[in-house]
């Protein structure tokens, strides 16, 4: 007689601050954040992420726009020790980035390739004052042409009057140049960093003690009017102007750890993966960019947490999730997905993909029957160069229904909580077997030397709620089934 199990795993939806977390969408009228006047003290390197509201170009930007800024120039043409990252209006540079140091009343400055930028769209810059090499500019990891080697000098201390202090999101003390858009994830290091070490950790959070770190604003407060240095340096910033709610979703391209890979020319032979460490990965290939011979870098981050929405996709043994982000704004790429096998083997799943962290609907590319899935053409979306990826559970051998007339081992109750009890009495063996219970990284939690045709109750009281694979060898085959521990 064939014996069914029924399993429902309920899992509540809940709003999760994931991934990129939250960030400040600045007004570009009034709204900006004010760190005080110590934060760039002995700065050489300053990295941040924007995404400006209107797309910012040679016909758009007319007059100088800021990132942060410390008081450049303060209107009298007189002042030292300032620095800033703008936008440019200059004539023959207008849309261009700035990066601009004054080494005491000398000003140095180097400007950006790229004169566009996309309303809604994510870059990442990091201006760099090497001790040895001078000033340099990059651009989603990659080292602009222009650099400056007359200025190896770090940032200067300034005074302690509010004239020094430094704004993000407008021109220092003055109230004029003010940005529109978002910011997330600024950074200000004593170091001069290196072109791997931005490409290493700008789609990676960081934990705030990392070496020659003076200050870290992730953007990550949910309320309140101060932007919280993560640092033990405490350099709080302070919100100016933005709305009663100026908290919001950030749709940067960050997780906990990145992988990443630049080439000039990409082909079919290139790819990378980067696994959760449980089993699963998510790998990109087949990359094109939009001009051969100009490199190209591809990042992977991963989450590893639940995404703060799981709408239009289904909670499942996977607490975490993968985003992919191209420094190539058009072009395609692929992605392939390899599941945990100890969870493929019984269960169908579900890749989908959104746009990014601020977006709150998931769409299904495809269902995976096997342990393996490829997505052929990934620059579909709304934003082409990147995405997000969550593999939601759609059914379970064990977890919809499991047939035991076809394998014949029972395990009940299941779900379980405090114990269950595995029926060794369907089984053809005549000789001892080993039973083995795996959860889902392929860990054997459990195991014992059992005989045929005999019960063996397992204690499951140290097991954690979730999906786990039960095994009986024999001396003519594997058994398997599912177990689920639920409290």
């Amino acid at each position: 007689m064939k014996k069914s199990l029924l399993i429902l795993l309920f899992i509540p939806t809940l709003c999760f601050g994931q991934g990129s977390e939250n960030t400040l969408s600045f007004n570009g009228t009034d709204s900006y954040v004010d760190l005080g006047n110590q934060v760039a003290t002995g700065v050489r390197t300053i990295e941040l992420w924007f995404s400006p509201n209107v797309t910012l170009d040679a016909s758009s930007v007319t007059s100088y726009i800021a990132l942060v800024v410390r008081d450049f120039n303060y209107g009298d043409g007189a002042s030292t020790n300032e620095f800033t990252i703008q936008f440019a209006s200059d004539a023959g540079d207008e849309g261009k980035l700035r990066f601009a140091s004054r080494n005491g009343s000398t000003s140095y400055s180097i400007d950006s390739d790229n004169n566009s930028w996309t309303a809604g769209e994510w870059y990442h810059v990091a201006g760099v004052i090497d001790p040895v090499t001078g000033m340099a500019l990059y651009i989603n990891g990659i080292k602009q042409t222009e650099t400056q080697p007359a200025n190896t000098t770090a940032i200067a201390a300034m005074t302690s009057a509010p004239s020094d202090n430094v704004s993000i999101g407008r021109w220092g003390a003055l109230n004029i140049r003010y940005f529109n858009g978002k910011i997330d994830e600024a950074r200000f290091w004593t170091t001069a960093r290196t072109q791997a070490e931005i490409r290493d950790k700008m789609c990676s959070k960081l934990t705030g003690s990392e070496p020659g770190l003076r200050a870290y604003y992730d953007f990550d407060n949910t309320s309140g009017t101060t932007l919280t240095d993560v640092t033990s340096n405490t350099y709080h910033g302070t919100l100016y102007n933005f709305t009663t709610s100026p908290w919001i979703y950030s749709g940067a391209p960050v997780g906990d750890i990145s992988e990443h890979l630049y080439l000039a020319n990409w082909s079919t032979a290139n790819g990378f993966e980067l696994s959760s460490g449980l089993g699963d990965s998510l790998g990109v290939e087949n990359c094109t960019g939009t001009t051969l011979g100009v490199e190209m870098g591809v990042h992977i981050y991963r989450v590893g947490s639940l995404p703060n929405s799981l709408t239009g996709t289904t909670a499942s043994v996977n607490t975490h999730y993968y985003g992919v982000f191209r420094t190539d704004y058009l072009g395609t790429f692929e992605v392939d997905y390899t599941s945990n096998t100890t969870n493929c083997i019984d269960c169908s799943y579900q890749l989908s993909r959104r746009d990014a962290n601020d977006d709150m609907s998931w769409t299904g590319v495809d269902t995976l029957s096997s342990c393996s899935f490829a997505a052929l053409n990934e620059s579909g979306g709304t934003y082409p160069y990147r995405a997000e990826y969550y593999v939601g559970k759609v059914s379970c051998v064990g977890v919809n229904e499991y047939d035991f007339s076809a394998v014949p081992l029972y395990i009940y109750p299941n779900p379980a909580s405090e114990s269950v009890t595995v029926d060794l009495g369907g089984t053809a063996e005549t000789s001892e077997m080993l039973l083995s219970v795996y959860d889902i990284t392929g860990k054997v939690i459990y195991a014992k030397n059992v005989q045929p045709n005999t019960k063996t109750v397992i204690g499951t009281g140290a097991f954690t709620n979730g999906i786990y694979k039960v095994t009986v060898g024999g001396k003519h085959k594997l058994y398997t089934a599912p177990l689920a521990i639920i409290r």
